[in-house]
């Protein structure tokens, strides 16, 4: 048995507050080769050498040059535990929260000091040195493991990494899945972060000035933790709604705001969502893009009662936004008002009833901002700012020209077509008309 390597894996297996980091697939790996090396049982060479190649095989998807000591890092950031969660509530809040900041328990401070002190140790394990020992371990079986590939500089200044300062501070950012990510998408149950969000920036935007602000000043109202209003961004396809939604939460991201894509089929997991988002010490902006209702769609009712109305309040850090083509969300029909004047013993007796239940949906969002289709000078002062501020070479007339014969053979007014227009005039080849002369 191999004394040192014996105290290692026990380090491993007695984490208390970092426990989960167990379960993430490299480290298990790496604690079964502990065990091996400890002499946790006989295994036969086959079952070590194939637990070795397992490790460098998950390492090196984490770290190309196989730092351990960064996977380790890695790994210890992106925990989410009672003493994380701690940290991250303890940053400061935007004043008007009424969330209380309570001070860390000093019995969990020492839990996870333990932990971290058994897992800078951790962290500071040659992989080459394990190897090694497998080698002599395993005899004539263990040829071809590649000690011998590592050097040095593949070992982790332990002290340095997991600092307290720099995990401190890390944690104060976000813990777990908030510690590196401003967007996310609830799927199947969970929250993702969204590797490639949209890059899009308010400067990027040009056109509807007057509705962007109100739709900015009411995101920095929340931001700084005063009370908003859930905003419905109503109008015309290609408008840009949901781009202004994704700026301005992008504006707010240094005030802690995060934005959280549902779609509308996940209405029924929202008191789920609600529930995961609660108390966290970050403002949510719920976006729900091209939302509108089937007159059977009874998933409407649910979102009603988030917005207003239901026994659990909304807590204060949650907000909805959304974006629909409908001023009324819920699509109406002429049989929808047969019964308001009919004797037919088939409608519905209270059909008025009815109709105020479907209208009223949109009227539950405090605030409705209307984008509509731009006018012709509109449109063509959307089209100058984007050539401006891409810096295209263009004869100014010509271009102008072109933007609106675009809009004619292909999607109608709208800063989208504008965007299509100068995509294509920045690909620098002739307009499809120009080709057919």
């Amino acid at each position: 048995m191999n004394n040192r390597y014996s105290a290692e894996y026990a380090r491993c297996c007695g984490l208390t507050v970092f426990r989960h980091i167990r379960n993430d697939p490299l480290f298990s790996v790496f604690e079964k080769l502990l065990g091996f090396l400890s002499g946790a049982g006989s295994p036969e060479a086959g079952k070590i050498l194939s637990c070795a190649g397992e490790f460098l095989f998950l390492l090196a998807g984490r770290s190309p040059i196989l730092d351990w000591g960064r996977a380790v890092e890695d790994m210890v950031l992106g925990d989410e535990n009672p003493y994380t969660r701690a940290v991250e509530a303890t940053a400061g809040e935007p004043a008007g929260s009424s969330i209380p900041r309570p001070e860390i328990p000093g019995a969990l401070t020492a839990l996870a000091e333990h932990d971290l002190e058994s897992l800078r140790i951790l962290a500071a394990l040659h992989p080459g040195k394990i190897i090694e020992t497998l080698e002599e371990m395993c005899g004539d079986a263990a040829v071809g493991l590649p000690a011998g590939l590592f050097h040095a500089d593949t070992v982790a200044d332990p002290e340095e990494r997991l600092s307290q300062k720099k995990l401190l501070s890390r944690w104060k950012e976000g813990a777990g899945i908030f510690s590196g990510a401003d967007s996310f998408v609830w799927e199947n149950g969970r929250l993702l972060p969204v590797l490639t969000p949209d890059p899009i920036t308010l400067e990027q935007l040009i056109g509807y000035e007057t509705q962007r602000e109100v739709v900015l000043e009411n995101t920095r109202r929340f931001a700084a933790g005063f009370r908003a209003n859930n905003l419905l961004l109503y109008g015309d396809r290609g408008t840009g709604k949901s781009a202004t939604i994704k700026a301005a939460a992008r504006a707010a991201a240094f005030l802690r705001v995060k934005i959280i894509e549902v779609r509308k089929q996940q209405l029924t997991e929202f008191p789920q969502i609600i529930d995961f988002l609660r108390d966290r010490n970050f403002r949510f902006i719920i976006f729900i893009d091209d939302l509108s209702f089937d007159r059977a769609d009874e998933s409407y009712v649910g979102l009603k009662a988030l917005l207003e109305g239901g026994l659990e309040t909304r807590p204060e850090n949650v907000l909805l936004y959304a974006t629909s083509n409908r001023r009324h969300l819920v699509k109406e029909r002429v049989q929808d008002r047969i019964g308001l004047g009919s004797v037919d013993a088939e409608t519905e007796i209270r059909a008025q009833d009815s109709l105020q239940e479907q209208l009223s949906l949109a009227d539950r969002f405090g605030m409705t901002v209307i984008f509509s289709a731009p006018l012709q000078d509109e449109y063509l002062r959307i089209v100058s700012g984007m050539i401006e501020k891409r810096g295209l070479k263009a004869d100014r007339e010509k271009a102008l020209a072109d933007a609106l014969r675009w809009e004619k053979w292909y999607n109608g007014r709208s800063p989208r077509t504008a965007r299509q227009f100068v995509d294509w005039l920045e690909g620098g080849e002739a307009a499809p008309w120009d080709r057919m002369d």
